[in-house]
């Protein structure tokens, strides 16, 4: 434990980056390097799609636009649709199927709770205009406000799968997190309350074990896991029925835990209602299967947590110290 305060301790006298802007006099475009924390992991943007101002403008006009599903099966539908920014660009509701956030992504290349798709934003971005959403290119290229706006970013009116997915990917770029109470305290900026201090000790340490699996400033390890959500996972389900292996099964993606507190419900399939819920799980109902993680196995059969009431309780306030309060109301990115 001393050694992860060393470390967040020495996080906390960086200053975060700068955005800075570059104009190409002969494509017009103004290029963007977009901000984070020097503590994040670097953030790999494609040679071939370069963020600009108007490249991210499009990307973020296309996210709120229903017109996205026109011809396909959702018909009235925008990535926004699913992905409220006052949820964390998460669904946010007590029932149907939690969605994975749309944040920090590009840091990413799993995607989907079970992994379908894998490789860069502008490859998922694509799978989801031409495979979800299905939109119908030619409807979208009878369009003059997007044929201007294609010109603008790619050269030429054309707008394809392809082109579509990378102008989502330039806008989905922009959805990071940095800025909640936590990161103020890396920062120096801010102090945790005692409740909260406490609730770091455990999730940074043995005691709850949280930080194998969400691990890092992104508070996730880009794998999958089965964490004994059931007795006897289901034959195909989780990461098992991409990767076609046994021990995949019941296993799935492990979900950032930035803005957490605004996600509810939780779990792949939205079991419980609150965080409390998810802690009290850990401790007390999680079950042993055969494909169920090494890391709840590490002393033998399932390993619960043991944990006190304030424990419980510290978890909780330290899981919603993650909100960041500056990223759920920024207004430049929300609806056009």
């Amino acid at each position: 434990m001393k050694r992860v305060l060393a470390f967040l301790g020495f996080l906390a006298i960086i200053s975060a980056c700068k955005k800075d802007t570059t104009t190409n006099p002969d494509g017009g475009l103004t290029y963007l390097e977009v901000p984070s924390p020097p503590f994040f992991p670097a953030m790999l943007v494609p040679a071939d799609n370069p963020l600009s101002k108007e490249g991210v403008a499009l990307g973020r006009k296309l996210y709120y636009d229903s017109r996205l599903s026109v011809g396909g099966n959702l018909a009235g539908q925008s990535c926004a649709s699913c992905h409220h920014q006052q949820n964390g660009f998460s669904i946010g509701e007590s029932s149907g199927t939690p969605v994975l956030p749309h944040v920090n992504l590009g840091w990413s290349d799993h995607f989907l709770w079970n992994g379908k798709v894998i490789g860069t934003l502008e490859e998922v971005m694509e799978f989801e205009v031409r495979e979800f959403f299905q939109t119908d290119l030619n409807y979208f290229n009878s369009l003059e406000e997007y044929k201007a706006d294609f010109k603008k970013v790619f050269g030429n009116e054309q707008i394809s799968y392809e082109r579509l997915g990378m102008a989502l990917a330039q806008f989905l770029r922009t959805l990071n997190s940095y800025n909640s109470p936590y990161d103020q305290w890396l920062r120096g900026e801010a102090m945790l309350s005692p409740l909260e201090w406490r609730g770091l000790e455990l999730f940074f340490s043995e005691a709850a074990d949280c930080f194998h699996c969400h691990a890092g400033p992104l508070f996730m390890d880009k794998l999958f896991h089965n964490t004994g959500l059931d007795s006897v996972s289901v034959p195909g389900s989780g990461h098992e029925a991409i990767s076609g292996m046994a021990y995949h099964r019941g296993s799935f993606k492990t979900p950032t835990l930035r803005n957490v507190a605004v996600r509810g419900p939780y779990m792949h399939d939205g079991r419980f209602q609150s965080l409390r819920e998810v802690v009290d799980f850990y401790a007390e109902e999680m079950y042993e299967n055969d494909n169920l993680d090494p890391l709840f196995q590490k002393y033998g059969p399932v390993q619960r947590l043991t944990l006190t009431e304030y424990d419980k309780q510290a978890l909780v306030a330290f899981l919603e110290a993650l909100t960041d309060p500056v990223f759920l109301s920024d207004e430049n990115l929300s609806a056009p």
